[in-house]
């Protein structure tokens, strides 16, 4: 089946959706996944997209590419009305192409207005979507890679710029990445400047840092240690920071994590068919390596290992992710099964195959 139409003047429809190319670039029709088709027109290898973008020059091409696809439709709207300004700003600060206001409803984007802001200059553009028009945010900005330029990540550094300890520590990194957004969206009294420093350096950042620091802080609350975050002065990293959620998950165990401890049998054996990869954590160094691995707290579930209430698992396919088995009135049930970091459950189709697994497998109520 042909994926695309080719219409008139070169316009492309895909599905119910048509694409008119770079100069008079619109969309029209049901708008569906635009900035993924979007995305598609602008690199695919096909005859159809290349057609559809063989206007755009090559220089602009690449500039184009290195934006998250939601910002793309926007970009090809001022690109195609004045293409030496986003060349400019994308070289300079790639943010300032997609600053908008925040308001509590949807504003239209006016092509015209941005492009009247941005020749006036930085100070003109940062105004009108509403930022501090200083140079220090000019500066912050600028450590803001094209392909981070999200309306999430802009949204959490605009909060941020309003909280003195996240503005200083965002003037103190060299570039910032997702670990460091990721961070700065935490509470103030949780931030720490070493962490970010050394997030900010990393090419494959850790997920879900700030998850990770907000479980810290109210386990240690939950046990009664004060303060509830240790951190807010002094030397962090990544690696501390898990040995430290490693213990508090040793200490809401129970301090049962004794290696030689024996834990009672798994309720169902592992599986390696039907698309479905999965082992049984039998022991405490198995659920410990699990937590580290996963950055998630399965240890914390040891004492209800022992006490024959949950199960842990480690599923390697179709996808990689902890999985938690709870008995509910004498029979086991699927409780959660996550990603690294606990960043996200599982596909629905691998839950799914989770759902089966339990099911075929399940020993009968008595058990």
């Amino acid at each position: 089946m042909q994926r695309y139409t080719i219409l008139e003047s070169g316009v492309l429809r895909i599905g119910l959706t048509e694409f008119h190319p770079w100069p008079r670039f619109r969309v029209e029709g049901i708008r569906s996944d635009v900035p993924g088709r979007l995305h598609e027109l602008l690199t695919a290898a096909e005859p159809a997209p290349m057609l559809w973008r063989a206007e755009i020059p090559t220089v602009l091409l690449d500039a184009l590419r290195t934006f998250p696809k939601k910002q793309l439709e926007r970009l090809l709207h001022l690109s195609q009305t004045d293409p030496q300004q986003v060349l400019r700003w994308s070289g300079f600060c790639p943010a300032l192409l997609v600053v908008e206001p925040i308001t509590l409803l949807p504003r239209p984007f006016s092509a015209e207005e941005t492009l009247l802001a941005l020749r006036r200059g930085w100070r003109a553009a940062l105004a009108r979507a509403d930022w501090p028009a200083d140079r220090s945010t000019l500066r912050i900005l600028r450590k803001v890679p094209a392909g981070e330029s999200g309306d999430g990540t802009l949204q959490i550094l605009r909060a941020a710029l309003s909280c003195r300890t996240k503005r200083t520590a965002l003037r103190h990194v060299r570039r910032i990445n997702r670990g460091v957004v990721d961070l700065v969206s935490l509470p103030y009294g949780l931030i720490n400047y070493s962490l970010i420093r050394e997030v900010s350096e990393m090419d494959d950042c850790p997920g879900d840092l700030s998850g990770r620091c907000l479980q810290i802080e109210a386990l240690r609350d939950q046990l009664g240690i004060q303060p509830a975050w240790p951190f807010r002065s002094g030397r962090l990293t990544t690696a501390i920071l898990d040995r430290h959620f490693t213990g508090l998950a040793f200490k809401m165990s129970g301090g049962i994590a004794d290696a030689k401890l024996r834990l009672p049998d798994p309720p169902l054996a592992g599986h390696e068919a039907e698309g479905l990869r999965i082992q049984a954590l039998t022991t405490v160094r198995a659920i410990f390596q699990e937590g580290e691995a996963m950055r998630n707290c399965a240890a914390y579930f040891i004492r209800q290992i022992v006490e024959g209430t949950h199960y842990l698992y480690h599923l390697r396919h179709p996808e990689v992710a902890t999985v938690l088995l709870k008995k509910k009135q004498g029979r086991w049930t699927l409780a959660e099964a996550k990603s690294r970091s606990n960043a996200k459950d599982v596909h629905p189709k691998t839950q799914a195959r989770l759902e089966r697994w339990l099911t075929r497998g399940l020993p009968s109520p008595q058990n």
